[in-house]
């Protein structure tokens, strides 16, 4: 991307998936902590739920990946958008996880996820 104004507004809206992650994050994490944890929910359909939202998220990142090398720079920011709003599914899932059975390693793991694809999908591109 060559486009100073659209570099900018990449570059705000990865700002915007991480500090809404964050945030739900925190929310979370004061949630637990203040001992609200009356949720009813079954382990194991969000297990196969956590399952689904990373399948989708890792095939629709490599997809991505793989049409963004072929696709025209003016192209490339809108799947560089498409893929970070993959990685915050996944903390999103995470943090709903740790939410409703207090495990919070799938919304760090989640966290990473959304940075990695932060990583694979720069602002500048270089290729």
């Amino acid at each position: 991307m060559t486009n100073p104004g659209g570099a900018r507004t990449l570059g705000l809206i990865r700002i915007a998936f991480l500090v809404g992650v964050l945030a739900f994050g925190g929310i979370v994490w004061h949630l637990r902590r203040s001992g609200d944890t009356g949720y009813l929910v079954n382990p194991r359909s969000l297990r196969v739920a956590g399952q689904a939202v990373w399948g989708t998220m890792t095939l629709g990142t490599l997809a991505l990946f793989l049409l963004a090398g072929r696709a025209k720079p003016e192209r490339r920011g809108s799947l560089s958008v498409i893929a970070w709003a993959l990685g915050e599914a996944t903390a999103i899932y995470g943090g709903l996880f740790w939410l409703l059975l207090g495990d919070k390693q799938w919304y760090l793991y989640g966290v990473a996820c959304l940075l990695l694809t932060y990583f694979i999908f720069p602002i500048r591109q270089t290729r």
